[in-house]
């Protein structure tokens, strides 16, 4: 996934390095990219409800533009 070319990579010490680095990032990007598949899975259950409010929220306004007026009505 992650290539590092270190120009300073011509010592065994430093070829180590390198390769404990990378086997460090591959290990990260597993649990990582199981958290990304979880978010998705997660975001798409709640999409439907998104859509949902969205589509109640005029509704709502009007509500609370009626409750508003109750309590303040417009005097002309």
């Amino acid at each position: 996934m992650f290539n590092f070319k270190f120009k300073s990579a011509d010592t065994i010490d430093n070829l180590i390095i390198t390769l404990i680095a990378q086997m460090v990032l591959e290990i990260l990007s597993i649990p990582l990219a199981l958290i990304t598949v979880k978010i998705i899975k997660d975001y798409s259950k709640v999409e439907p409800l998104l859509a949902q409010i969205s589509d109640e929220e005029p509704e709502i306004n009007n509500e609370n533009k009626s409750l508003y007026n109750s309590y303040f009505p417009i005097k002309n």
